[in-house]
């Protein structure tokens, strides 16, 4: 199976809210091994994507200009930084995210590209779970938990 080393796992769990228009703070394993070669190939792929650079993970992070790292001379071991990409038709999570707090920081989301949903093998995810249907899935869940 393609993919395997980031399967989603099977697990059961509740959702507890919804975030509209997330942020995607792109997990450092897809910084380093998806984000990382796309942007030393294009030095323009950040600002194309709506992706901004954060020198740390913690919360006083502070935003870096992209332009002013050699991010041909980054590696996976040397990436010390953060990569969020913000809101609108271009994230990833697309318009809403579904949140069910678990120990693999898996949720359910929207998605822009919604041509994979026309694929037979649909193994393309780093974990999380798309949904084709989002605004459905929101007012089904509203009317159950309203």
């Amino acid at each position: 199976m393609k993919n395997q080393y980031r399967r989603t796992p099977v697990f059961s769990d509740k959702i507890t809210y919804l975030v509209l228009n997330p942020y995607w703070h792109i997990p450092p394993k897809i910084a380093v091994q998806d984000k990382l070669p796309l942007i030393q190939k294009n030095p323009d792929y950040l600002e194309k994507e709506k992706i901004r650079v954060f020198q740390g993970w913690g919360a006083e992070s502070k935003e870096i200009d992209p332009k002013s790292v050699n991010w041909s001379q980054v590696t996976e071991k040397s990436f010390p930084y953060r990569l969020r990409q913000e809101p609108g038709s271009h994230n990833a999570l697309g318009r809403i995210k579904f949140m069910f707090p678990n120990k693999y920081n898996v949720y359910l989301h929207d998605t822009p590209s919604k041509e994979l949903f026309l694929k037979t093998e649909r193994t393309l995810s780093s974990g999380c779970i798309r949904i084709e249907k989002p605004i459905e899935l929101a007012e089904y869940l509203y009317t159950i938990y309203k």
